[in-house]
């Protein structure tokens, strides 16, 4: 058997940022010694739900009780066993974990709290238990790591960053919540304090830049842009080249699932119907010779002038953050 020494590769991204066509286009289940979940990931979902269906968003976090701080921190320590189960059945293959997670499930539910009602008071992340044998004594660790993993978990992986412009993720990300509520706007206008958690760049740029303090400037993690991935098919297999995986193996078609089929599964019918009843890349899906003035207008038609407000407000509030890792994205 041959075995990798390579470290697990951990793709950071967030909803609706093309990262289920680039796992399709990584074609991973082709890929030699790589073990990976056919979602990609996704471990700390259900830490996200818990949060959700306690509404603790709703509130500060010093008005959370000691049980909802207990519950949500089990819920944390769960999702992490499942994730380094991953890891550790790789490694145990002599082989290689590969996982996509979205930045904003692994934020630490305090710090989100703060974020959403504006709040700029520090809070010291909660962080679960790595127990041994992961744990490093004497480890001084890197400021800044507002994610809910110790820093010797995120060191332990090679990370690699996706965006997409946040006039085309954030809208999109609303038109799943609606789709998961059956189009009531009122459903999802209880649940904006989760949306606006999700609809920031902010968790994805404060992780690349601990990253790249972590690493003492030596280096900084790759970011994809989801534009260059429809755009430029090479791009993917210079990032494969570069993070140790197969460029051979990549793909740019598949072959298409049915409809009634698709209908058959919920999720994947609000949050992948386009990839997978596509047969390859769809050109037209990036922001090029698009703004976000026109953007608003077809907002407010879809969504009506409220939403489209708050989309506005989110897409702008976010830009600084994606002209900043996208000035740093990996370029042919």
């Amino acid at each position: 058997m041959t075995r990798t020494n390579d470290p697990p590769l951990l793709i950071i991204t967030y909803p609706r940022s093309a990262s289920n066509l680039l796992m399709r286009i990584l074609s991973l289940p082709n890929q030699p010694n790589v073990v990976a979940e056919e979602s990609g990931g996704y471990f700390f979902f259900p830490a996200l739900n818990h949060i959700r269906k306690a509404k603790l968003l709703d509130r500060l976090p010093e008005q959370w009780s000691d049980q909802e701080l207990a519950a949500v921190q089990q819920e944390f320590q769960s999702c992490y066993h499942n994730f380094q189960g991953l890891i550790d059945a790789a490694e145990a293959e002599g082989k290689r974990a590969v996982i996509k997670e979205h930045a904003p499930f692994l934020i630490c539910p305090q710090v989100q709290a703060n974020f959403v009602h504006e709040r700029r008071q520090p809070h010291t992340p909660m962080k679960v238990d790595i127990g041994e044998p992961h744990c490093s004594p004497g480890s001084t660790g890197t400021p800044g790591n507002e994610t809910v993993l110790p820093d010797e978990v995120l060191l332990r992986c090679l990370p690699a960053f996706l965006i997409r412009h946040p006039a085309l993720a954030f809208p999109s990300y609303y038109r799943v919540m609606l789709g998961f509520d059956g189009g009531d706007k009122q459903q999802v206008a209880m649940k904006m304090n989760d949306v606006a958690a999700t609809c920031t760049l902010r968790w994805t740029r404060t992780l690349y830049d601990w990253y790249t303090a972590a690493w003492e400037g030596q280096r900084s993690p790759i970011i994809l842009d989801a534009d260059d991935i429809v755009e430029q098919p090479e791009l993917t297999r210079h990032f494969c080249d570069l993070v140790g995986l197969d460029s051979s193996k990549v793909q740019f078609e598949w072959k298409a699932v049915d409809q009634d089929q698709l209908a058959q599964n919920p999720v994947r019918l609000h949050t992948r119907s386009t990839l997978m009843t596509s047969s390859g890349i769809k050109p037209g899906k990036t922001f090029r010779g698009l703004s976000i003035d026109e953007e608003v207008v077809k907002w407010k038609a879809e969504f009506g002038d409220s939403v489209a407000n708050t989309l506005q407000k989110w897409v702008q509030g976010a830009m600084a953050d994606y002209e900043y890792l996208s000035n740093r994205r990996l370029t042919l």
